[in-house]
Order: C-alpha cells, then sequence, then structure tokens
C-alpha cells in the first residue's frame, strides 16, 4: 500500500471531530473525547501534548488496518 491512500483515509479522522460530517467515520469520537480527558490530568501544555503522543501510534495502525482491509471495529455501529 502506498504512503497516500493511508494519509488520505486517516485525515477524516480530524474532520469527523471538528465538524458535524454527516458521514464521518467512528473514529472521531474516540480521540476527542481522549483529548478532553487529557486536558482535565495534564498540568500544563507541555504536559497534555507528551501525555497524548503514545495514543497516536495505535490511532494510525488502526486506521492503516481499516484501509488494508485486515481490521474492522468490533463494537462500532458501522463495523468499518
Amino acid at each position: 500500500m502506498s504512503a497516500w491512500p493511508f494519509a488520505t483515509g486517516c485525515c477524516r479522522h480530524p474532520e469527523g471531530a471538528d465538524a458535524q460530517t454527516p458521514d464521518a467515520p467512528p473514529e472521531p469520537a474516540g480521540p476527542e473525547a481522549s483529548a478532553a480527558g487529557f486536558r482535565v490530568i495534564a498540568k500544563d501544555d507541555h504536559e497534555n501534548t507528551r501525555l497524548q503522543f503514545p495514543l497516536y501510534d495505535p490511532l494510525h495502525g488502526r486506521c492503516r488496518g481499516r484501509l488494508e482491509g485486515t481490521m474492522k471495529l468490533e463494537y462500532a455501529k458501522s463495523k468499518n
């Protein structure tokens, strides 16, 4: 798989979290909720950023699995 389809597919995550997109994928709700939680537990912006970075690798892995057709969500309504 080339990097371009991977990047294109993953770009929909922020779209769904930042806007009320009718056909948004199910993934944006998790990162949005996580970001809100990190804002509560972090003492400042630097700690917030440091704490959030480990979350991104598994999210990118999920996106890649979805685009390659090797992973589907178990509990989401759309099952994509």
